[in-house]
């Protein structure tokens, strides 16, 4: 299986998993960078994304309105929503800050004790960072 969800990962894996005949080659469509896009960046992008889901035997998005958009401008295929979309059925109140100052800083103390240099916690990013600026 092949999942993968960033326009540029999206193209190069969908690619590479279609000429290794890779049964399930999944791409998730999470934003469009063309919605912004202008003149030839614009159609290079919709070609990009024609590609990857062409090589793509499933196709989720996040939301309603991006499926939409999709539909009317890049491909008729099927795309599957993500449960019920990208926001809905949040509770922002779980998320919700509650702790008191005190609380705050006996969990520090809590952690740094339990985890500290010689702990077994492990935190691992894969990804990239950058700077994202308006053109």
């Amino acid at each position: 299986m092949s999942y993968s969800f960033t326009p540029k990962a999206g193209l190069l894996s969908m690619i590479a998993s279609c000429l290794l005949r890779v049964k399930y080659r999944v791409y998730n469509i999470v934003g469009m960078p063309l919605m912004e896009a202008k003149s030839i960046k614009m159609t290079i992008l919709k070609l990009v994304e024609r590609v990857t889901y062409t090589c793509a035997t499933h196709l989720f998005t996040n939301s309603y309105g991006l499926r939409e958009y999709i539909k009317e401008n890049l491909t008729k295929r099927e795309i599957d929503i993500i449960y019920n979309g990208s926001i809905n059925g949040v509770d922002i109140d779980y998320f919700k800050d509650s702790f008191s100052k005190l609380k705050k800083r006996r969990l520090e103390i809590t952690w740094v004790l339990n985890n500290g240099p010689n702990g077994h916690l492990v935190w691992l990013f894969g990804g990239e960072r950058r700077l994202v600026t308006e053109d």
